[in-house]
């Protein structure tokens, strides 16, 4: 088995990195001094999003969807995009943005990498409140079942941490 890096830290995001929370995350943990890699996902790759990482280097899939819209297809490929690049990087910690990316790398914990942070700002349950309940039921297990295997959460105020 290959050692993990202690010094590496992935981010996973479903964007191309262009929004200010994850350029800010990146941009600070590298000024720390981590080798901080970003793996993200250009949905629209049409309208050349930009990619604001400065000292961070990036591993973007160019996969189009409807409308930028997440779908399986879409999720499918992203996995196989990210299990890759944790293969090859062998981080020691893996920062997921959103809970959906953090439920996806849970399972290959301990073998790819072994601290996982997740980032709760836009919780999934909050994102989803509109839907049925049988699709809110489902999310909430998988939002509980992520935030039970996650040794970090980060999350904007108290009241989502409750």
């Amino acid at each position: 088995m290959i050692p993990l890096n202690t010094n590496r830290i992935v981010i996973i995001a479903g964007n191309a990195g262009a929004d200010p929370r994850s350029s800010k995350v990146c941009r600070s943990l590298s000024k720390l001094g981590f080798d901080v890699h970003f793996v993200g996902w250009n949905r629209r790759p049409e309208d050349g999003n930009a990619i604001h990482h400065d000292p961070t280097s990036t591993h973007i899939l160019k996969y189009a969807t409807p409308h930028g819209r997440l779908t399986i297809l879409g999720l499918l490929r992203f996995t196989i995009h990210v299990m890759k690049r944790l293969r090859q990087l062998r981080p020691n910690t893996v920062c997921c943005i959103d809970e959906e990316y953090a439920f996806v790398v849970l399972p290959v914990r301990y073998m790819l990498y072994r601290y996982l942070v997740c980032d709760v700002t836009d919780s999934l349950l909050d994102r989803h409140s509109y839907r049925t309940w049988p699709l809110r039921t489902a999310l909430g297990v998988l939002s509980f079942i992520t935030r039970l295997g996650a040794n970090r959460l980060i999350v904007p105020d108290t009241a989502r941490l409750d």
